[in-house]
C-alpha cells in the first residue's frame, strides 16, 4: 500500500477523495457539506426508531403524568390505578362526575368534592360509578403525601372524608400503619349512608373501618 502512495506522488496524481474533499470545501466554504440525498432521512430515522418509540408512548400518557404531578413515578401510578377494577375504571372516566367534577383536582381541592359526597359505596344502579368511588380513583391518580391522608383522617367533621382516606389507606399503606391509623376509627360511631346497586342502606363507621381490616376485598 506504501509503494501505491509513493508511486500516484511521484507520478503527480492526485487522490480522488482528496480532490472531491478540497472541490467540496471551495464549493461550501469552511461549512460542513449537506448530506447526500440518499442518505437522509431514511437510514438514520430507522436508527433512531428504537429510542423514539418509548419517547411516544411516554408522550402519550402526558396527560396521566400531569394529572399525578410533579413527584409521581409513572409505573408507581399506573400499579396504584390498577386497584380499581378495569371495569370500573372505565365507567368512572366515562361518567360526567370525573368529566365535570375531578378534572384538575389537587389534595387540596379534593377536599371540596369530599366534604359534599352523601354516601359510601363503589357503583349503584346500572352499574354507574358513585362520587365515593371516583373520588378515590383520582387520589389513586394524585397520589398525596402520607402527612395529606392523616390530615384527612383526622378531621372528625367531615366523614365522608374521613372514610375516603380510610379506603385509600387500607389499600396503598403497609399492613403495620393501616392497623395504627385506623383502629383508633373504632371510637368513631357515626352513622354512613351506602349507595349500592339496591339503593341506599345504613352502616356505621365503626363497622366500615372493622370490614376494612378483616376482608381481603373491599
Amino acid at each position: 500500500m506504501k509503494d501505491v502512495v509513493v508511486e500516484s506522488k511521484k507520478s503527480g496524481m492526485e487522490d480522488p477523495v482528496c480532490a472531491n474533499a478540497k472541490s467540496q470545501k471551495i464549493a461550501f466554504g469552511n461549512q460542513p457539506p449537506p448530506l447526500p440525498p440518499q442518505t437522509w432521512p431514511t437510514p438514520r430515522y430507522a436508527a433512531l426508531k428504537p429510542f423514539m418509540e418509548p419517547i411516544l408512548r411516554l408522550e402519550l400518557l402526558d396527560f396521566f403524568v400531569r394529572e399525578t404531578g410533579k413527584g409521581v413515578v409513572l409505573i408507581d401510578f399506573c400499579k396504584k390505578q390498577n386497584l380499581v377494577e378495569e371495569i370500573i375504571r372505565l365507567r368512572i372516566w366515562e361518567s360526567a362526575y370525573w368529566k365535570e367534577e375531578c378534572f384538575g383536582l389537587t389534595a387540596v381541592s379534593l377536599i371540596d368534592k369530599a366534604i359534599k359526597v352523601t354516601a359510601i359505596g363503589g357503583v349503584y344502579d346500572n352499574a354507574k360509578p358513585t362520587p365515593f368511588i371516583s373520588l378515590l380513583l383520582k387520589l389513586l391518580q394524585i397520589q398525596p403525601e402520607k402527612e395529606i391522608l392523616v390530615e384527612y383522617l383526622l378531621v372528625e367533621e367531615f366523614k365522608y372524608l374521613r372514610a375516603l382516606a380510610a379506603l385509600y389507606i387500607r389499600i396503598t399503606f403497609s399492613p403495620r400503619e393501616v392497623h395504627e391509623l385506623l383502629e383508633p376509627l373504632f371510637n368513631d360511631y357515626r352513622k354512613l349512608r351506602v349507595l349500592g346497586r339496591s339503593g341506599f342502606s345504613l352502616t356505621y363507621m365503626d363497622e366500615f373501618i372493622d370490614e376494612l381490616l378483616a376482608e381481603d376485598r373491599v
